[in-house]
């Protein structure tokens, strides 16, 4: 396998299976930091989320253990498939989720996403957020 350059200087790695070469282009956005105004905006439509400095914070109450746990297990199906991954903090049935997009330094789009998919498994699950932000 080697690295390459095509014709509009995306890299490209070639890659080979017996017979057959194939060339793949890697091509990753990073994702930008949001404005203050975005992330209140944003967190508007978020009512269990609220922000602490570079971080989203929400703390949800499940009915029992095992439903605490569910919750985690969904959430981390979500955040496999966004390669985005919380902090999560489980005492008892109580799960504490801070998102932060670490190698940003700050919120990017991936943590309001994130957030509305925790808020929505909360949901589905009877799940309550115990604190309110706003």
């Amino acid at each position: 396998m080697g690295a390459a350059y095509g014709s509009v200087g995306v890299p490209q790695v070639r890659v080979t299976f017996g017979d057959s070469a194939y060339s793949l282009c890697e091509s990753v956005t990073m994702p930008r930091l949001l404005t203050d105004e975005e992330i209140e905006r944003q967190l508007g439509d978020l009512p269990a989320w609220g922000r602490e400095g570079a971080s989203i914070r929400a703390v949800y109450e499940a009915p029992d253990f095992p439903t605490a746990i569910r919750l985690v297990d969904e959430v981390a199906a979500e955040a496999e498939d966004m390669d985005h991954h919380p902090d999560i903090d489980i005492r008892w049935r109580t799960t504490t989720w801070v998102l932060s997009t670490h190698s940003e330094g700050g919120l990017t789009q991936l943590d309001i996403e994130l957030a509305h998919r925790i808020s929505q498994a909360a949901e589905r699950l009877a799940v309550r957020a115990t604190t309110r932000h706003g």
